[in-house]
């Protein structure tokens, strides 16, 4: 497709263009593993480019660094690999009653879950929206959290447990 909806032929050079824009690959580098040689990843030559910021990102880096995103994601799918509910409970969408937050609940064998998500650049309080009552609710746990119990910050997230 051309501009404006026409159909027609396009130049293999202009193809690969609009091609590019598209392809996943502009968002992807190769695992950071260390910040030595390729990241760590590997000998030869990587088909893509590394990341320059390695040096400072790495798995090495964050290994031991309990408040390392890595240790943060290994949190989780420890939680979901013990938690019936999370793996195959019921799945319920919420009304978040802002745009920017992404609300669901998971309910099964071990409790109901409330994951909420904060997709902005702003910070958002986690006590609004139609499911106001299971966070205000007296039975609850905090489960994983990005910052504060009821606050997230931007572009973070929250997990209770009922």
């Amino acid at each position: 497709a051309l501009a404006d909806g026409q159909v027609g032929v396009v130049h293999r050079d202009e193809a690969v263009e609009l091609y590019l824009k598209k392809d996943r690959d502009n968002a992807r580098t190769p695992m950071q593993w260390s910040p030595g040689r390729n990241a760590g990843f590997t000998d030869g030559t990587p088909w893509i480019g590394v990341n320059p910021n390695h040096v400072s990102i790495s798995v090495e880096a964050q290994e031991n660094d309990p408040d390392s995103v890595l240790s943060f994601y290994r949190g989780l799918a420890a939680l979901r690999t013990r938690s019936h509910a999370l793996r195959r409970g019921s799945f319920a969408l919420f009304d978040a009653a802002d745009d920017d937050v992404f609300a669901w609940s998971r309910s099964g064998e071990d409790g109901d879950y409330l994951m909420l998500v904060n997709f902005s650049a702003r910070t958002v309080h986690a006590d609004t929206g139609d499911f106001r009552e299971y966070v205000k609710g007296t039975a609850k746990e905090l489960v994983r959290n990005t910052h504060e119990k009821l606050v997230m910050r931007p572009w973070g997230s929250v997990i209770l447990r009922k």
